[in-house]
């Protein structure tokens, strides 16, 4: 804004003169959108009623974005709004009741509140709609985070609950809905007005009331309903309402409400409810839920106290047909559903797509005892997806090389082939693990890991470990380490153990002569198809 338009404006906000009004209004009709915006807000900060007025009477012809800023001024139209509001031409009672509802003005709730009870009141239903999109409006702004540039919207809305109160107590002389819904907008579940009204089915205005949280689709009335479910003693009616309610909207509040894991008094409230409506028989409205709301549901069925047939209906249905999330949580809570078509749910679940409803079945394969369990494990325990070869590992927990190694010497060779098998493709720190159990202070565990090594066919990986074990101060455990590299015919393998051959052992350097003559009889081909690992042990391990 120019210098000069600038100092104008400002002496044209503050001088007491009215024909600065006129002055401003013209500007306010300027084809100039800079102009008129900061014409409108000068004559919005200066106090002049009949200024006032006349930006109501245009109001109608005002962009949208020069109404927006009337909301900025709090307080400033209220004035010529009530005035407008029974005024004869109807142009400015509809003027007034747009503007009080663009401009945020939360004062006139009360005069809104009576001008809708007045059914011979010309703005009566006007003054109706108008109440109902206000009260949305200070009810969105009391939920969300506060501007700290305008009024309190917490303040606002215990002040304006008063008007609204009293008019739900006089519903039984004028019978609007909008002052009830505007009252549900506003009042919390604490509100004693509310709480003694649902309890009193006798009360005018318990039945339009109730039906008003069974129906409407208001953020705000949703919100207060849903309240009720964090309260230990709620109206019976609002809990049976939400146990009753079952459109889509309101679904989708509750899981949002719900959530994945339910907690405290909302678990509670679950678990004592045995039916959903929305649940009843048609499980079609699960297909209008995102990936969220469906694992939400799933834990809201499995919270609940449903009967376990009715909850197994709704996780076939999810586990079938809902979206990936959906399908790996309905997978899950299945694990609480020992029978045959829970089965065959989860090995069919070992081929969806979806890698998270992979993993889901395979940590239910082996509790479930079905069969070829370990036959499924193993073909994925390798898996290009983290989560499923995760899953895998964790079925497979117990096949970890420290109880392995803790059972080793009690094991035939048989099984600590298969078994080591499992530890090495299971086990992801079997290498690190192998290698601390090499520099064990005991030398009976150091020796032990080597023989584990051979056994799980992991010399290779390990050959600077062990050829480091032939300077051990255990002769044995340095015959172990001979034994082990004996079929590991690579060059720095049978340079260690040409330097072993003038070790202080004659144990010793006897496994030495025997490994050094067998690498020198294995031809290339020989050796690369033989397992020298498993004959040397036995036979330089001799007694």
């Amino acid at each position: 804004m120019h210098d000069g338009l600038q100092k104008s404006l400002h002496l044209l906000s503050r001088t007491k003169n009215e024909a600065a009004t006129a002055v401003l209004l013209l500007g306010l009709r300027s084809p100039q959108r800079a102009t008129q915006m900061h014409c409108l807000q000068t004559l919005l900060e200066r106090r002049s009623d009949g200024g006032h007025a006349e930006i109501l009477a245009m109001w109608h012809e005002l962009p949208e974005e020069l109404c927006q800023i009337a909301a900025d001024y709090p307080g400033r139209l209220t004035k010529a709004i009530r005035d407008a509001l029974f005024s004869a031409d109807a142009r400015r009672r509809i003027n007034a009741c747009r503007a009080a509802a663009e401009a945020a003005e939360y004062d006139l709730i009360p005069v809104l509140v009576n001008a809708c009870e007045d059914r011979r009141n010309p703005v009566s239903d006007l003054a109706a709609d108008t109440l109902v999109k206000i009260c949305t409006q200070l009810c969105e702004e009391a939920a969300g985070r506060r501007d700290y540039n305008r009024r309190d919207p917490q303040m606002v809305r215990a002040r304006m609950l008063a008007s609204l109160e009293a008019s739900v107590q006089r519903y039984a002389d004028h019978r609007r809905e909008a002052p009830l819904l505007a009252f549900l907008l506003l009042a919390g579940r604490e509100n004693p007005t509310l709480l003694r009204i649902l309890q009193d089915p006798k009360d005018a205005a318990h039945d339009p009331l109730c039906l008003l949280l069974s129906q409407s689709g208001a953020e705000g009335v949703l919100r207060l309903l849903l309240d009720f479910l964090e309260e230990r003693q709620p109206p019976v009616k609002a809990i049976k309402t939400i146990q009753k309610r079952k459109d889509l909207l309101f679904v989708r509040s509750l899981l949002a409400k719900t959530g994945p894991m339910p907690r405290g008094v909302v678990k509670d409230h679950l678990f004592a409810t045995k039916n959903w409506a929305w649940l009843d028989n048609d499980l079609s409205m699960l297909a209008g839920l995102n990936e969220q709301e469906q694992t939400a549901a799933v834990a809201l069925v499995a919270e609940s106290g449903m009967r376990p047939d009715a909850v197994r209906r709704t996780l076939t249905w999810l586990a079938e047909h809902g979206a990936s999330e959906g399908r790996a949580a309905a997978i899950l809570a299945l694990k609480n559903h020992q029978d045959e078509d829970s089965d065959s749910l989860v090995l069919k679940a070992l081929k969806d797509p979806d890698p998270d409803v992979q993993a889901a079945a395979i940590l239910q394969l082996r509790e479930r005892g079905v069969p070829g369990a370990m036959r499924e494990l193993l073909a994925r325990v390798d898996s290009p997806y983290p989560q499923v070869a995760e899953a895998v590992r964790v079925s497979l927990a117990e096949f970890t090389l420290d109880r392995f190694l803790g059972a080793f010497d009690m094991l035939d060779d048989q099984v600590r082939r298969q078994t080591g098998e499992l530890v090495r493709r299971v086990d992801p720190q079997v290498v690190r693990r192998l290698q601390a159990e090499m520099a064990n202070a005991v030398s009976a565990r150091r020796r032990r890991a080597i023989e584990a090594t051979v056994v799980m066919e992991m010399v290779g990986e390990l050959e600077n470990d062990l050829c480091a074990r032939l300077q051990d101060d255990d002769h044995l455990v340095r015959r172990a380490a001979v034994n082990a590299l004996a079929g590991q015919n690579t060059p720095e393998s049978r340079q260690a153990l040409r330097g072993a051959l003038l070790d202080r052992s004659p144990v010793v350097r006897r496994a030495v002569e025997t490994a050094l003559r067998g690498a020198k009889a294995a031809s290339p081909k020989t050796n690369a198809n033989r397992n020298d690992g498993g004959v040397l042990v036995t036979a330089g391990g001799g007694k």
